[in-house]
């Protein structure tokens, strides 16, 4: 038997429609309410990824970055333990939060505990179940079948990944757990939109070697609202612009079909000084694959 367990790392900010982007992550107030995931100090590989479990999404108008960020991780969990992608329904997700923060019908965005709790105890139904494309204010009817349909799709535990120890445990998420890392980021104006460069890394043999990749610049300014992304990949040896070292690549949700935001896969990589910094990222949790 094969059970998903979704360790849950998030991290929300407040919905706030910046530039042409929407938004929609509010930090949870007292944080992710869940065991902190633990790891044995060790080595790690100087880069591992899990990139080719994501693709392109997009959230379109709605502050619902948490609810997809919950499914993208779900359903690279879900490839990683029957081989398939599962497509959950971002807007089934979303709806429960909203219902749950008692702000439905409002586009309002919602926390990252609010997102574990609607996997934990409701799940979600699928895509074509509910698709996104259905008016924000209609709730679905609930039958037996969209019942069960979100029973089968549920979290069975939600970890909270520390983000104040250098990155260490994200790290192990990615290579030792295989798990995406979803994270609640303060957002600036500066980080609309990726641009693509061509800078170095480390190979396997430790040599150097160049590469092409979507970078966000380190965030400045002020703030001008919180998001939920993916964290898919890190590399300890890639080279930003600015001349900061190692970076994780991380999976937004800005893609309309055909015109990706960043790479291939509506990606792209951030500096570890944004990625591991507390006083940016807040809460963060993770998707554990467990089979029986």
């Amino acid at each position: 038997m094969k059970t998903i367990i979704i360790s849950i790392i998030l991290s929300l900010t407040v919905c706030v429609l910046g530039a042409d982007k929407k938004f929609g992550w509010k930090p949870s107030p007292h944080g992710i309410k869940a065991p902190q995931i633990k790891f044995k100090v060790g080595p790690l590989p100087a880069s591992a990824s899990i990139e080719q479990y994501f693709t392109e999404t997009n959230q379109a108008d709605r502050g619902a970055c948490v609810a997809f960020s919950a499914w993208e991780a779900y359903s690279a969990a879900h490839q990683l333990a029957f081989a398939k992608p599962v497509a959950l329904s971002p807007l089934d997700i979303y709806q429960q939060c909203l219902v749950r923060d008692g702000s439905f019908p409002q586009d309002n965005g919602t926390y990252g505990m609010t997102a574990i709790t609607v996997l934990l105890q409701s799940g979600s139904m699928l895509e074509k179940c509910w698709p996104y494309s259905k008016p924000l204010e209609t709730l679905p009817k609930m039958t037996p079948y969209t019942k069960g349909c979100r029973t089968k799709h549920k979290a069975l535990k939600a970890y909270a990944v520390p983000v104040n120890d250098g990155g260490f445990a994200i790290k192990n998420c990615i290579a030792n757990l295989k798990s995406g890392v979803m994270i609640g980021s303060y957002w600036y104006n500066n980080g609309m939109s990726a641009m693509k460069i061509m800078t170095v890394t480390k190979d396997a043999g430790g040599g150097t070697r160049t590469v092409s990749r979507f970078v966000l610049p380190y965030p400045s300014g002020r703030p001008v609202g919180g998001h939920e992304v993916v964290i898919g990949a890190y590399d300890d040896g890639m080279r930003f612009p600015d001349g900061s070292v190692g970076g994780v690549w991380i999976h937004n949700h800005w893609s309309p079909k055909g015109e990706p935001w960043g790479d291939e896969r509506g990606g792209a990589w951030i500096s570890y000084r944004w990625a591991f910094n507390p006083r940016i990222v807040e809460d963060a949790c993770v998707i554990e694959v467990v089979k029986k």
